[in-house]
C-alpha cells in the first residue's frame, strides 16, 4: 500500500476514534465542570496568588522571573511575559518552576479530592 494512502488511513481512523471519543464524553464533563468548576477555579487563583505573593515578599524573587513561572508552568502566561518584558528572563522562570508545579498541581489536585 502507497505511503500517502497509508496515512490517510491512519488519521481517518484516529478521527473518527477522537470525535466518538468527545460524543461520548461531552455530557459527563459538562456535569462535571458545572458542578465542580467553581471550586476548582477558586483553588488555582487562590494557589497563584499565593505563589506569586511568597515568592515577591516572602522570597524576595523578581517580578519578571515569577511572571515567567507563571506560577502555573502555562505556555501562554511565557509568551504574554516575554512580549510584556523582551528581557528573555521569563524564559528562565519558566524553565525552574515548571517541574515543580507541574508536581504541585497533581498533588493539589489529590488533596482536593481527598
Amino acid at each position: 500500500m502507497a505511503v500517502a494512502a497509508t496515512m490517510v488511513l491512519r488519521h481517518f481512523g484516529l478521527s473518527i476514534f477522537l470525535g466518538q471519543v468527545a460524543i461520548a464524553s461531552g455530557r459527563p464533563f459538562f456535569d462535571t465542570v458545572a458542578s465542580q468548576g467553581p471550586a476548582v477555579l477558586l483553588a488555582g487563583v487562590t494557589l497563584v496568588a499565593v505563589v506569586l505573593l511568597v515568592g515577591h515578599d516572602v522570597l524576595r524573587i523578581r517580578s519578571d522571573d515569577l511572571l515567567g513561572a507563571g506560577a502555573t508552568g502555562n505556555p501562554a502566561i511565557l509568551a504574554g511575559a516575554n512580549r510584556m518584558l523582551g528581557n528573555g528572563r521569563p524564559d528562565v522562570g519558566y524553565a525552574i518552576v515548571f517541574p515543580t508545579m507541574t508536581i504541585a498541581k497533581i498533588i493539589a489536585v489529590q488533596l482536593m479530592l481527598g
